[in-house]
């Protein structure tokens, strides 16, 4: 003859809550190692009742941040022009050197925002050696820009022009790099693009010159 009996035990508490109730600190001497290739689900309280509850482990952060992406191209760096962007050209990234997701599309030379959030962006650009000797009137500003598209369109998420000095009896001097390095908020699916502005020069020492982008993800 079987007997079932349907009981709630509680330690340090007159009025156990559910099966097993312990009001108080729980000492676990000695448990067995898990393997490092298992898949294992996890406890974890409830701030709200206090009950012991499983979440799987699916659900914890990767150790990997997927979103990053980072390209460095130099010699026989080339620009693209691309219609509808005012004078805009792009940096035409032949390779990535880091790109864990594949965020970067190579194909149109734009990041891909994954997933909202902020982002850390770097990006730097240096036409030539970095210094070039001319009359600093050029009818215009070389700049850097970070552009996001939006639709057919665009709006310059940031830019930053070149830099210019005139020393006396010598010469006028452009300081032909700039670096932009910032955070944004970015919206899933956005399109990123580094892109140069001429601004009247005729850039045509890009077998010279070099371009670095790094970005990642680093906050909801």
């Amino acid at each position: 003859m079987a007997t079932n009996v349907a009981a709630q035990v509680g330690i340090n508490t007159e009025t156990p809550g559910a099966t097993l109730d312990v009001n108080g600190n729980l000492i676990i001497r000695q448990v067995d190692p898990a393997t490092a290739a298992s898949n294992y689900n996890f406890l974890v309280v409830n701030s709200t009742t206090a009950e012991v509850e499983q979440i799987s482990g699916s659900n914890t952060p990767p150790a990997v941040n997927t979103t990053i992406a980072r390209l460095d191209e130099e010699n026989n760096l080339s620009l693209l022009n691309v219609s509808g962007f005012n004078g805009w050209r792009r940096i035409d990234f032949a390779t990535a050197d880091i790109n864990v997701s594949n965020n970067f599309d190579l194909t149109d030379d734009v990041y891909v925002v994954p997933s909202s959030g902020i982002y850390a962006v770097n990006y730097e650009f240096r036409y030539g050696d970095g210094v070039i000797l001319q009359v600093l009137n050029i009818g215009g500003a070389p700049s850097i820009g970070i552009l996001r598209q939006t639709g057919a369109g665009y709006t310059v998420l940031d830019q930053k022009t070149f830099s210019g000095a005139n020393i006396p009896l010598v010469a006028s001097i452009l300081i032909s790099q700039s670096t932009i390095n910032s955070v944004y908020r970015l919206t899933a699916g956005d399109r990123l693009s580094f892109e140069v502005l001429e601004g009247g020069l005729a850039l045509s020492l890009l077998s010279d010159s070099r371009a670095t982008v790094s970005i990642y993800k680093i906050s909801d």
